[in-house]
């Protein structure tokens, strides 16, 4: 079930419960444009995709963690891994026309305690796992939406 999404300063957002984190999250769907009063149609597809993942799901994260945690220089029980990320944010961005279930999750680390984690998927696919850096904000997503990535 589509949850209720109310439009803050920039985003639609709703409180969410999904299988595979043990807490309510929040849930942000980023406007296809400045001036429409609801997500796309596509933006909430994507939103009950998500909704959907199996409890299991959380253990995909695993491996794209752990790269990422060795890119940087301090070191957690790489068994553990889930004990030292905590996902705290799930963003459906702007799709344009691009056809595709991309969503991010977003949240904090005990490696990266100032930028957190940023994981890109294409559903249930891992594109991209490292610091928050806005990927979703920048130029460079519109090569991902236009299909150029």
């Amino acid at each position: 079930m589509t949850p209720q999404f109310i439009m803050t300063r920039f985003y639609f957002e709703a409180t969410v419960w999904v299988p595979f984190v043990p807490a309510p999250l929040t849930m942000a769907i980023r406007p296809e444009a400045g001036d429409v009063t609801a997500p796309s149609s596509p933006q909430l597809e994507v939103a009950d995709f998500v909704l959907q993942l199996p409890a299991t799901f959380i253990e995909s994260l695993q491996a794209p963690l752990i790269s990422y945690m060795l890119t940087t220089p301090i070191r957690v029980d790489k068994q553990r891994i889930l004990n030292h990320a905590r996902v705290a944010q799930i963003l459906v961005p702007r799709l344009g026309a691009s056809g595709k279930r991309y969503f991010f999750l977003l949240g904090s680390c005990d490696w990266e305690e100032e930028h957190g984690f940023e994981m890109l998927f294409c559903g249930s696919q891992i594109l991209s796992c490292g610091p928050q850096e806005g990927l979703y904000l920048n130029e460079a997503w519109k090569r991902y939406i236009s299909g150029a990535a």
